[in-house]
């Protein structure tokens, strides 16, 4: 299968690359930083970069991270630049990768929870 990994050029994203591709996948990893990028922060980038990987089986979003902040200097501003990112951003990768792909499969993944004393993000709200 042609999967589409956003985050792919991430921790987690790297090593799901690494296992798909030796089961015989194709992987096509993006990232910020990747050619064509995708930007979950930025509304239009999700579409205009799978409307040129399309067609693909696959897309997994692992992407992006959010910095952990201590829980006590948490703004509600921060809080909602990295929802933006984070949740509002795969919600929209997920509906235009709903409409390109041949398979139908999307997976959403977020971080690990911390220990919510010494921070939070919206990681581990996601995951």
């Amino acid at each position: 299968m042609r999967i589409v990994i956003i985050g792919g050029a991430g921790t987690l994203g790297s090593a799901v690359s690494e296992v798909l591709t030796a089961d015989g996948h194709q992987i096509v990893g993006v990232s910020r930083s990747s050619e064509p990028a995708v930007d979950l922060s930025k509304p239009d980038s999700p579409e205009v970069a799978l409307g040129t990987l399309a067609p693909f089986d696959v897309v997994i979003c692992l992407g992006p991270g959010t910095p952990l902040r201590p829980l006590a200097e948490l703004t509600p501003a921060q809080l909602q630049a990295d929802f933006g990112g984070k949740l509002f951003g795969q919600i929209e990768a997920l509906r235009i990768a709903a409409g390109l792909m041949t398979n139908g499969v999307v997976l959403l993944a977020g971080g690990a929870a911390p220990d919510l004393r010494t921070g939070l993000s919206s990681d581990s709200l996601s995951g």
